[in-house]
């Protein structure tokens, strides 16, 4: 449960400009987590689990990371291409495709599938002859929150040996097996089992089947929630992962699926209180968030799964009763949960690791808007703050000094193809759509900051000359928008002896300046500037 940015007077200020209900990601928190699953399971490749976090952000902050993807669905797929995303490092999950989804997902250059059954590894014989095939078993042993009993996925061992017998006789590809615990695993005995069977399978058929070199321990990395009982920590599954590494044949490859554990904890929702009650003798209180705006396990797990909910209220912690806005009998936050006695309407609630499974199934039930989304980054929360004014946040200012070339801030945030009043250009048709503090970057014509195009495709925001602690930071927009559009009819402020009137971009702006601005314009105008030069320079065709 991480409190710390998401309390922070720049989020306020933003939540008072949105309104609530809101989530909000932090993409630091994403890195951070991903720092935590490379530290406890070294040598383990990631293929992310779209599926659990989908939102764009999440998509963009694991390039950083060149990590994989597992991908359940055609969607999935092209939305991650559509993020730049390597084809050959998709994983296509879903157990039961059709010969269109395999034959396009084949053309889009992905190379990996998963199955469970002798049917699919025909159909994906047939059609993807020379592509990676993945095993998936059921697990025997479930200590999830949700009944795997009658799973709809994975192969029994009995199955399992029937492909396998059938993969060694038609020279079929499989490359490896998989198996997934289930979702929040709340022990490490299904763990132990699953690595039994697959370890079982891999001695009795790695000389018939010589491409089987790889296991996908696939997700079920739990979260603490407010679960009574400690649930198994990523580094006590790293240690049982490690053990069991070391009983397979020299050079067998690991990889995973991590969804929750990654993308759960960095997320919170933003609810102010509706009505405080008293029924009973117990406090109840009524948020203006529900439970079908982005709290799905709430009524999927029949009342077993609980988030953390905390106040921003002072006083002696007393139990409350926390209901969404439907007033439906899944619509409960949570029972008893010691808040500051203080809480009442109006008050501040946040529901904590809200990020696996939020966004996907956010819905109109009820007539109820779903919360807003506001992305932010607290990687650079004490490089810089948002300011107000009297129309409400201003633009952001140095909360400390930056000398020349330091960079200030990144523009973090997910790839569009749409412009909205946010986004940052990057190239003639992509955008970036910025988290906080980005998305609130002033235009100056006499501007501190310039951009430069880092390796991730976003923008380091860095200092044009020494900006000393409390001034404006400022950019001129030219530096990255090609046209300003309908803003290029906008009176500029700025108020700088260079003012040029109007914010206009890149096209529009005169020669002297560009040569001003070298080393801090976006690469895409630069290289738009350079052809352009060759297409002015070229000579005319001659008729023959």
């Amino acid at each position: 449960m991480t409190t710390s940015y998401f309390d922070s007077s720049d989020v306020q200020q933003v939540l008072q400009a949105t309104g609530t209900p809101a989530l909000l990601i932090d993409a630091e928190i994403i890195r951070r987590q991903m720092r935590e699953f490379q530290q406890a399971l070294p040598g383990i490749t990631p293929f992310y689990s779209v599926k659990t976090g989908p939102h764009p952000l999440a998509i963009d902050v694991m390039n950083e990371f060149q990590s994989h993807f597992d991908a359940a669905t055609l969607d999935e797929i092209h939305m991650l291409l559509d993020h730049k995303v390597d084809p050959g490092g998709i994983l296509y999950t879903h157990p039961a495709k059709t010969v269109a989804e395999i034959t396009e997902a084949a053309r889009l250059g992905v190379n990996a599938y998963t199955l469970d059954n002798l049917d699919e590894l025909k159909r994906l014989q047939q059609h993807v002859p020379k592509a990676h095939l993945f095993l998936r078993l059921s697990p025997t042993v479930n200590s999830s929150l949700y009944n795997y009993e009658h799973s709809k996925f994975g192969a029994t061992m009995a199955e399992a040996r029937q492909i396998l017998d059938y993969a060694r006789d038609n020279d079929a590809q499989v490359s490896g097996i998989s198996f997934m615990v289930g979702s929040q695993s709340l022990k490490l005995d299904p763990w132990n089992s699953a690595f039994q069977n697959t370890l079982e399978l891999f001695n009795d058929y790695r000389d018939d089947l010589p491409d089987l070199k790889i296991v996908n321990i696939g997700s079920g990395f739990p979260l603490q929630y407010c679960f009574d009982k400690p649930v198994p920590t990523v580094q006590e599954i790293g240690r049982v992962v490690s053990r069991w590494q070391k009983k397979f044949p020299h050079g067998t490859q690991f990889i995973a699926e991590p969804g929750r554990f990654i993308i759960g904890p960095a997320a919170v929702i933003k609810s102010k209180v509706d009505r405080r009650l008293e029924r009973d003798g117990k406090h109840w209180l009524y948020l203006d968030a529900n439970a079908y705006g982005g709290l799905v396990e709430l009524y999927m797990s029949n009342g077993a799964f609980r988030y953390p909910v905390t106040s921003g209220a002072g006083g002696k912690p007393e139990p409350f009763m926390v209901e969404g806005k439907t007033l439906d009998p899944e619509d409960i936050f949570g029972v008893n949960i010691p808040l500051g006695s203080k809480t009442t309407e109006g008050t501040m609630i946040t529901i904590h690791d809200v990020g696996a499974y939020s966004t996907t199934f956010f819905s109109d039930y009820h007539n109820l808007p779903h919360p807003h989304v506001i992305v932010v980054d607290s990687k650079y929360q004490n490089n810089v703050e948002l300011t107000t004014g009297p129309m409400g946040i201003s633009g952001l200012r140095a909360k400390r000094a930056f000398q020349t070339g330091d960079v200030v801030f990144q523009t973090s945030g997910y790839f569009t193809h749409k412009r909205t009043r946010y986004t940052l250009q990057v190239d003639m048709d992509r955008h970036i759509e910025p988290t906080v503090p980005g998305a609130f970057l002033n235009h100056s014509c006499d501007p501190n900051v310039g951009v430069r195009t880092n390796k991730f495709g976003y923008y380091d925001v860095v200092a044009r000359r020494h900006i000393p602690a409390g001034e404006e930071i400022a950019a001129d927009y030219a530096m990255f928008e090609y046209e300003t559009g309908p803003m290029s009819r906008v009176t500029c402020l700025c108020g700088s002896p260079k003012c040029r009137k109007h914010i206009t971009g890149y096209k529009d702006l005169p020669e002297a300046q560009r040569k001003a601005y070298e080393g801090y314009i976006a690469d895409y105008l630069t290289k738009a500037r350079t052809t352009a030069h060759k297409k002015d320079n070229e000579p005319e065709a001659v008729a023959a």
